[in-house]
């Protein structure tokens, strides 16, 4: 319980901007995939 206490407001800081940065790539990565594939994969686009 010390150790949360001791802990100053830009460690925290530093911490959420960490998971907000891993968030969004995870998110983007998700949505990137299906388009990605469904851009491959439509058939007005082939030769």
């Amino acid at each position: 319980m010390t150790l949360l206490s001791t802990r100053n407001k830009r460690e925290d800081l530093q911490q959420i901007l960490f998971i907000v940065l891993i968030l969004t790539i995870m998110v983007g990565g998700t949505l990137w995939i299906p388009f990605n594939l469904y851009y491959r994969m439509m058939p007005s686009m082939m030769p």
